[in-house]
């Protein structure tokens, strides 16, 4: 068992009265990684070396996505008996993977878990032979490291999609993928900052995180924001679409952690609860990275808001690629339809107006500092 935080003894202390004790071995844990993409059972946990029932990999994910639900409102031991009984007869050993990632998130021991996401980089379990491959043939053709960082519901799947699809790269996921407070792993970012792959995440400016990205190397890195009222409106559709599905239940992703009763909220409780709470920590996003932009000499960082991406989108996708000296590469004949990119939903810029009511505009207008929403034009 590893060393843990108070809190996390708190989450060990339910499992070891569950009987999952395994799990939070680190050598398990790898070995169930390694084999995810093609064996769905890990023999290691099972009572007689192989599933009951054994499930294919999908439906194994649509199966546990009621566990994960259970833990995201807090209800641990029903959710990790359940997941505990779908590994054990079932054998989806990527679940032995949702124990041990909702019981650290929930506890807050983040950099806990990506040491051992990290520790399978190091032994060459992550990202792969395929991607290994991937990258290694885009380095060969001058591809640089491309960083993109986004705020939260800003055009991320856009980005990722027309990036990868000119310029054929593998896509690394070099951090825990949280926001907006967020952990690198830091072997698997040297191995990025090699070049021939892309990166795209929501990752904060914290001390911690920019050391860290000077030490692996990287220095240019594409800021995308959006107005953090907009941004919010459009993670509030984006939760409200997948209220009983799988991306709801891994909202432990993002901080603040919703309220347990959140789904059985009014439209305008949910409105209300994410003026209080989500708008301040996404200004605050965006506050560090324009103070790293104008103050730390480490990075190069381009800066570009939602609204020109919205205006020309050809233009600004060029105005990246010249930004990573690849030169224009593409026309509005590139551009995929909307339909083709993950999770994208209206685009709009002021849809907010609509959503927040009169007391709650005035409030948020105040919380946005002049010198950001002066530099973005960004309207009361």
């Amino acid at each position: 068992m590893l060393h843990a935080t108070s809190e996390l003894q708190k989450v060990l202390a339910l499992l070891d009265g569950l009987g999952i004790h395994r799990v939070f071995d680190l050598d398990i844990f790898l070995t169930a990684y390694g084999h995810q993409k093609n064996i769905h059972y890990l023999p290691q946990c099972l009572p007689n070396g192989a599933p009951e029932h054994p499930l294919p990999f999908e439906e194994g994910r649509i199966r546990a996505v009621g566990a994960r639900v259970l833990v995201q409102k807090k209800q641990l031991e029903p959710g990790f008996t359940r997941l505990r009984k779908l590994a054990t007869e079932c054998g989806i050993i990527h679940v032995e993977d949702d124990i041990a990632g909702c019981a650290l998130r929930q506890s807050m021991d983040h950099q806990l878990l990506a040491s051992y996401y990290d520790e399978a980089v190091k032994q060459g379990i992550m990202p792969g032979e395929k991607l290994d491959k991937e990258q290694e043939d885009a380095i060969a053709r001058g591809i640089p490291p491309i960083f993109i960082n986004t705020i939260l519901k800003s055009g991320t799947g856009f980005f990722t999609k027309v990036f990868k699809d000119q310029l054929h790269m593998p896509q690394f996921f070099t951090t825990l993928r949280g926001s907006p407070n967020d952990y690198i792993l830091p072997t698997y970012m040297k191995k990025f900052a090699r070049g021939g792959a892309i990166t795209v995440q929501h990752l904060d400016a914290s001390a911690a995180n920019l050391d860290t990205l000077a030490d692996c190397g990287v220095k240019k890195i594409f800021l995308h924001i959006r107005d953090p009222r907009q941004a919010t409106v459009s993670y509030l559709h984006h939760l409200e679409n997948n209220l009983s599905g799988e991306l709801f239940a891994l909202r432990n992703w993002i901080h603040p952690f919703l309220p347990h009763n959140y789904p059985s909220l009014e439209w305008k409780e949910k409105v209300a609860w994410h003026a209080r709470n989500h708008v301040i920590t996404l200004i605050h996003w965006i506050q560090e990275w324009l103070y790293v932009a104008d103050n730390d000499p480490r990075f190069d960082i381009m800066i570009l808001d939602f609204n020109e991406l919205r205006r020309d989108e050809a233009g600004t996708i060029n105005k990246v690629m010249r930004f990573f000296d690849l030169g224009d590469r593409v026309t509005t004949s590139d551009i995929p339809d909307k339909k083709e990119v993950p999770h994208y939903r209206s685009g709009q810029s002021e849809e907010w107006r609509q959503v927040f009511n009169s007391r709650e505009q005035a409030i948020l207008w105040e919380l946005i500092p002049e010198r950001m929403s002066s530099r973005f034009d960004w309207q009361a």
